[in-house]
């Protein structure tokens, strides 16, 4: 289990415990998922290729010309982008994996050549560090308020005409709700390695990024 989804998992117990209430279970639950499941991880750092490499994009084929770039490197559950700049030159690049990716925290991964369907395949390393802050912190987060149903158009109108729910709040509304957390600041450093099908090196990427989660420990009512 990914020391996120502990997170999420700490979160839904303590609500139990403390609250026994169905509707802050779902909240935190939502709100953990979000933060887990949505997010991507980006990088920045510098890519450096010894060898042009091919990119098929649909129809479109590009090359990524031997060079040093700075390199930004965005991942998301089953695609990765990179943003490549070279003086005033950007170049922008789009791989895409059969499954989802299969990134560990910690450690090394391999994605195959046929799993990007392209002529190479990376190779790589992550190293993450999580620290958590002892202080605590409050926001205030948008969230759906669950009224009574509206009635049918032909329910009978109240008193003085109009409609009911001109007077009574009903059907699902936008509210907000107080969150307590405590901050974690997470620290990832990567390396790539481009392999060719041959087993042959094309380039290297080296990059760091920081990110925000939350170590949710109280949802508020929604109002």
């Amino acid at each position: 289990m990914t020391p996120a989804l502990v997170v999420v998992v700490k979160s839904i117990k303590s609500a139990v415990a403390k609250e026994g209430s169905v509707r802050k279970l779902f909240y935190i639950l939502c709100l953990g998922l979000f933060l887990t499941a949505c997010e991507e991880t980006r990088f920045e750092g510098e890519l450096t290729v010894d060898r042009d490499i091919a990119v098929k994009e649909g129809r479109k084929n590009q090359a990524i010309t031997a060079g040093t770039y700075q390199a930004v490197a965005k991942v998301q559950s089953k695609k990765i982008e990179l943003e490549l700049r070279e003086g005033d030159r950007l170049q922008k690049v789009r791989l895409k994996t059969r499954r989802k990716l299969d990134v560990p925290e910690n450690g090394s991964f391999e994605i195959s050549a046929r799993e990007l369907r392209q002529g190479f395949g990376l190779s790589g390393e992550v190293r993450t560090v999580r620290t958590k802050s002892s202080v605590l912190a409050t926001e205030r987060q948008v969230c759906t308020v669950h009224n009574d149903p509206c009635p049918p158009p032909d329910f009978p109108r109240p008193p003085g005409g109009g409609r009911l729910e001109d007077t009574v709040a009903c059907g699902p509304t936008t509210g907000w709700q107080e969150v307590d957390y405590y901050p974690i600041h997470v620290e990832r450093d990567i390396e790539v390695s481009f392999v060719s099908s041959k087993g042959d090196s094309l380039g290297e990427y080296q990059g760091a990024g920081t990110s925000l989660e939350k170590d949710i420990v109280r949802v508020g009512p929604c109002w």
